[in-house]
């Protein structure tokens, strides 16, 4: 496994992973696309970034796709710096 991406959100009330990963191949190649499941040995060490709001995934009738929801994202986002500059007092 050369890479892995992926966003933990809510879709529907319920955690949703949306990975997106590139593997090499033993001739060299790579090959990379969704990752829907995989086995892997004899480790795969993974750093997991919290973010400072859920992600929540909302249908959007135009693209027909469940997209995150980042208006929502953003505001929680200002409200959290809005605090943290309280606390610290800048």
């Amino acid at each position: 496994m050369l890479s892995l991406l992926d966003n933990l959100a809510l879709d529907q009330g319920k955690p949703k992973v949306h990975a997106h990963v590139v593997l090499g191949k033993a001739d060299g190649s790579a090959h990379g696309g969704h990752l829907l499941e995989a086995h892997v040995r004899p480790t795969l060490e993974v750093t997991l970034v919290e973010s400072p709001a859920a992600l929540v995934r909302r249908f959007d009738r135009e693209t027909r796709l469940a997209l995150i929801d980042v208006t929502r994202w953003r505001s929680t986002i200002r409200r959290k710096w809005v605090w943290i500059a309280r606390v610290t007092g800048r």
